[in-house]
């Protein structure tokens, strides 16, 4: 009996890991460490282990801020050259091509954050400069972006709006995960992730799970892969990133789901939580 009970347990766990890895979703980042500046792609259910090098002629300037289109096929991506010069990446070259130069935010900011929302199609860039974050929407096609306000953290390293228009940021000062309103630019502090992040950090939502995933740096080659609660700030570490001696920007290449599809997602989570009780 208790070897059928051994057996049944493994067969399982098997299907578990069989169904996890056909659920997970794919990844494209960025990898500026050692002036690599290199596109790489991987997914959620193996990020060490199917870490895969593109490359690409991005050129000798890193990218703190790049995004997928709502529908999971073009990659756009801002550069730190000075200039603020956008484009997309050829996620299967890795090849950068200059759309211009972007309008709005100062050619010396540092642009930590691209982000689309979903529901409007407005896209926001979070803009580090005199001391300040500030946030601005407009239309990464154009690079045509006007301010919206101060996020009132000095170090907001990112941006990523959820499946419902939902904007959060990462401040390294604070270590904290930041809810931000999109219609004034205030930044509020959700709670610290409890991983000491040092420089460039990537983090974008999986639109399947609205699960927020994120690279997490905390420098000299060595970071983690994990998920952050939108609700708590805490971040769950999933895997340890210092194989790859990777400094990461990141997205996930997971198209919007339809609004019948979100429907779905929410009534099966709310049948689960029933049926638990």
């Amino acid at each position: 009996m208790r070897n059928r009970i051994l057996l049944c347990g493994i067969g399982v766990a098997s299907t578990m890991l069989v169904a996890s890895a056909a659920n997970a979703s794919l990844i494209y980042g960025f990898n500026m460490r050692g002036d690599a500046n290199q596109l790489f792609s991987t997914d959620t259910g193996g990020f060490v282990s199917g870490f895969t090098t593109i490359g690409g002629a991005i050129g000798e300037f890193p990218t703190f801020a790049m995004d997928m289109d709502p529908t999971a096929t073009t990659l756009w991506a801002v550069l730190f050259d000075g200039l603020n010069t956008y484009g997309t990446i050829d996620t299967g070259t890795g090849v950068f091509t200059s759309m211009g130069t972007l309008s709005g935010p100062a050619a010396s900011d540092n642009i930590s954050g691209l982000s689309v929302d979903p529901t409007t199609g407005d896209w926001y860039i979070s803009a580090l400069g005199g001391n300040v974050a500030t946030l601005y929407r407009g239309n990464i096609a154009t690079g045509s972006f006007s301010a919206v306000g101060d996020i009132g953290f000095e170090f907001n390293i990112d941006l990523a709006i959820d499946s419902q228009g939902n904007a959060y940021g990462l401040d390294i000062a604070v270590d904290e995960l930041l809810s931000i309103n999109l219609a004034t630019g205030a930044g509020t502090l959700i709670g610290p992730t409890g991983i000491n992040t040092n420089f460039a950090q990537g983090m974008d939502f999986d639109y399947a799970t609205d699960t927020l995933y994120a690279t997490m740096y905390t420098s000299g080659g060595t970071g983690v892969f994990a998920t952050i609660s939108t609700v708590t700030g805490l971040a769950t570490v999933l895997e340890d990133t210092t194989p790859l001696n990777a400094e990461m920007e990141m997205v996930v290449a997971t198209p919007i789901p339809a609004p019948g599809a979100l429907a779905l997602l929410g009534l099966g989570a709310l049948v689960s939580r029933r049926r638990r009780r």
